[in-house]
Order: structure tokens, then C-alpha cells, then sequence
């Protein structure tokens, strides 16, 4: 006997052997003949809502970590530093020592004619861009979650994640993540 697991695979209930539907592979052929002898497989297993809406929150969560890593990269540290110093920078009315990081912005821009303090406020401006993606990303992040716990039933569930997956989409195109 055997069970359907998806559409790629089944399980022989036996010994619980997973079969993928390869013609080459002589369970799924042995399968293919049980089928063709009028044998009718049991359904594959529905989660349960709780399974569905955790899975769910998973994903949400595990999407806005990776347009945040697609951002970022590994550089977050990096580009932190900078803010921290452009921000020091500019509140000492742009005197004293130039700080390494708006330094080394400078020493990049110099053939384009920018002078440290555009470094600075560009360095800047870009953080405080970067800072209102990251609350964007939290609220709908938040919201989907809590509209996938809200769900009664699969079609809520599916709703808030169509929801989410625009709204994720929206958010990557406008930081060049996609």
C-alpha cells in the first residue's frame, strides 16, 4: 500500500520508504503497477491549521531576513560604523579629524569633486534611507505574521501570505534586492 506525499513523490507504507517518480527507479515502477492493477493510494497527510499558520510565520520571518542579507550582506557591521561616525561627524559641525569610514568615502568620491561633508551626508542619508526600509520591512513583517495567526482556515492564511509576498516584493524592487 502506499500514500501520496506530494506530487513528486510517495511513500511506501511498508516499510515508509519515500519514492520520487523517477520511470527509471523500480519502486516507482513497482508503484505504476500496483496503480495499474486498480490499487488506489491514500491521500497525502493535510497539516492542521497550527501547522499551517507556524510554517507560515516561519516563512515571513525567513523572507524578511534574506532581503535584509540581500542588502546588506555581510557588511552590516561596516556600514554601521560608518553611520556612527558621519553622525559624530556632522553633530561636531563637520571639524576635527574626518572619521575613517567618511574618510574613506571621501578618498572614493574625490575624482567625482565631492567634498568630505557630502561624504558625510551621504553616508548619512543613505543610513537614514536604510533605517526606514528596516521599519517598513518590521510593520509589514509584523503585520503578516499576525494576520496568518488571525487566520481561521487555509484560505486566510494563503490571503496573508499573497499579502506579504507583494508587499515583500514592493520593498525589494525599491532597495535593487530583487
Amino acid at each position: 500500500m502506499y500514500q501520496i506525499i506530494n506530487a513528486s513523490s510517495v511513500r511506501r507504507l511498508d516499510d515508509g520508504a519515500c519514492i520520487p517518480a523517477d520511470p527509471d527507479n523500480t519502486a516507482y515502477a513497482a508503484y505504476l503497477a500496483w496503480l495499474a492493477a486498480g490499487n488506489v493510494p491514500q491521500p497525502a497527510d493535510v497539516p492542521s491549521l497550527d501547522q499551517v499558520q507556524v510554517a507560515a510565520v516561519f516563512a515571513i520571518d525567513a523572507e524578511a531576513d534574506a532581503i535584509r542579507r540581500g542588502v546588506l550582506g555581510a557588511r552590516a557591521t561596516e556600514y554601521q560604523r560608518a553611520y556612527d561616525q558621519a553622525t559624530a561627524f556632522k553633530a561636531a559641525a563637520y571639524s576635527g579629524p574626518v572619521p575613517s569610514s567618511v574618510q574613506s568615502w571621501a578618498d572614493a568620491k574625490a575624482a567625482a569633486g565631492w567634498t568630505v561633508q557630502q561624504c558625510c551626508d551621504d553616508i548619512l542619508a543613505t543610513g537614514d534611507a536604510w533605517l526606514a526600509a528596516q521599519d517598513a520591512i518590521r510593520a509589514a513583517r509584523l503585520l503578516a505574521k499576525e494576520q496568518v495567526r488571525a487566520a481561521v482556515d487555509q484560505a486566510g492564511v494563503d490571503a496573508a501570505m499573497a499579502t506579504w509576498a507583494a508587499v515583500a516584493d514592493i520593498i525589494r524592487g525599491q532597495l535593487g534586492a530583487a
